[in-house]
Formats: C-alpha cells, sequence, structure tokens
C-alpha cells in the first residue's frame, strides 16, 4: 500500500470495546486496543495515503454465537431486549458495512471506530 500511494485497512473490533462489561475483562481490553490501534495507524499511514477503519460490532447471528442462541431461546430473548431495535445482527449487514469502509467511494473516512450494535453503545 505504500509504494503505491493508496489503500484500506479494516480492523475487526467489537462493542465491547466500546461499552465494557466485568465479566469479559481481557475480550474488553483488547477489543479497545484494537480500536486505539486503528485510530494512531490512521494518523501514522494517513500521510502515505492509507486508510485504517474499524467496525465494532454487536451481537451477531454467526458461528458459535448462532449456535448457543438456537440452543437457549430464553438467552436469545434476554439479548434482544437489551438492544434498543430488539434484535441482533445479521452477519451480511457487517459485511455490507465492511465492503462500503473500504470502497474507493469511502476516500475520507479514516480513524473511525464504527459501532454496528443496532444501538446498544
Amino acid at each position: 500500500m505504500i509504494p503505491q500511494g493508496s489503500g484500506h485497512i479494516l480492523n475487526m473490533g467489537s462493542v465491547a470495546g466500546l461499552k465494557p462489561s466485568a465479566d469479559r475483562s481481557l475480550y474488553c481490553s483488547t477489543k479497545a486496543a484494537v480500536h486505539s490501534l486503528t485510530k494512531c495507524l490512521a494518523i501514522e499511514l494517513g500521510p502515505k495515503g492509507i486508510h485504517v477503519n474499524c467496525i465494532a460490532p454487536g451481537l451477531v447471528d454467526s458461528g458459535s454465537v448462532k449456535k448457543r442462541l438456537a440452543e437457549n431461546p430464553e438467552y436469545l430473548e434476554k439479548r434482544k431486549s437489551q438492544v434498543p431495535i430488539r434484535r441482533i445482527g445479521d452477519p451480511e449487514e457487517i459485511a455490507e458495512t465492511a465492503l462500503f469502509i473500504v470502497s474507493p467511494v469511502n476516500d475520507f473516512m479514516s480513524g473511525a471506530v464504527l459501532p454496528i450494535d443496532g444501538g446498544v453503545s
């Protein structure tokens, strides 16, 4: 990216890095570090034409989360009730946002940590 003078780096953070909880100290701390790294790299690499951003998803219906939620419908309802829009995220919503962030039409955003969490943060 440096030789070509342009590029987009997208880091994967988490809403947990923005809204910590006592029972997940290590996870929250490492995600907050990713958020800070994003901001530092944006400053460092911006003059070289490289944009650095981060998405911070909330609870998303994918992978091990999908399995855990399917096994425990009460937990799913509890978690949905904690999200202002009353649902959890869909993987495609995260992917579409990620695609926009690294696309050529997004040429002014850098150093952003973008929550995609249904209003939790």
